[in-house]
């Protein structure tokens, strides 16, 4: 494991070096998922992304929506709304989200995420489509520690005049979850390479979720 972390943490400092901006942030997200109903629930989500080199506010995301469970297939289904504020838009996003769980071996379970979002920004006229599927493993330590590992992948399936090149982004997370009776708390290192632009950027950035 230590060699992994110092592998990684070399690949993206070499990254940095080959004419990639970069800019170290700060995300605290809340979440929230309530059930509804035997198979239904809601879920709620709160994030804030501050840009700490910029010493700003970056991002504010806000995103609920119903999650169905499908006990046949062993999956969960959901259609979610999402309103994000940038320093300088403001954008609606309708997402279709299908998750899983699998058990592994030896303390070890993967889940997947997928989602396709339907983007619109406001007073712009081309609406954006883009594909995200996020694989996280984690290995329990304890009975309340986890190791969290996961990786995201962004690609936009429509091309318009804002939503960037085909590979949008990729985001690498490494952290820890410290489990607690009325909920957890998730914190780490993510990494956030964004490749939708004529200059490539790459963040470093301190996450602490709290889930309810």
């Amino acid at each position: 494991m230590k060699l992994l972390i110092t592998l990684l943490i070399f690949n993206f400092s070499s990254m940095a070096y080959a004419g990639v901006d970069t800019s170290n942030g700060a995300w605290l997200g809340t979440f929230t998922k309530k059930s509804i109903g035997d198979k239904s629930f809601l879920w709620a989500e709160t994030q804030l992304r501050y840009n700490l080199s910029a010493g700003e506010m970056g991002q504010l995301l806000y995103r609920f929506g119903p999650l169905i469970k499908i006990n046949k297939f062993n999956f969960e289904f959901g259609a979610l709304y999402g309103y994000i504020q940038n320093n300088n838009s403001k954008e609606h996003r309708y997402t279709l989200q299908h998750s899983k769980n699998y058990d592994l071996f030896e303390h070890w379970s993967l889940s997947t995420r997928t989602r396709i979002e339907y983007r619109v920004r406001e007073n712009i006229a081309d609406t954006s489509q883009r594909f995200r599927i996020l694989a996280r493993l984690s290995k329990s330590l304890s009975s309340k520690s986890l190791f969290v590992l996961w990786d995201e992948v962004f690609v936009n399936i429509k091309k318009n005049t804002w939503g960037g090149e085909t590979m949008d982004r990729n985001r690498f997370f490494i952290g820890l979850r410290n489990i607690k009776k009325n909920h957890n708390i998730e914190y780490g290192y993510l990494n956030q390479y964004v490749t939708n632009s004529d200059q490539k950027s790459m963040g470093h950035i301190l996450v602490v979720y709290f889930n309810f």
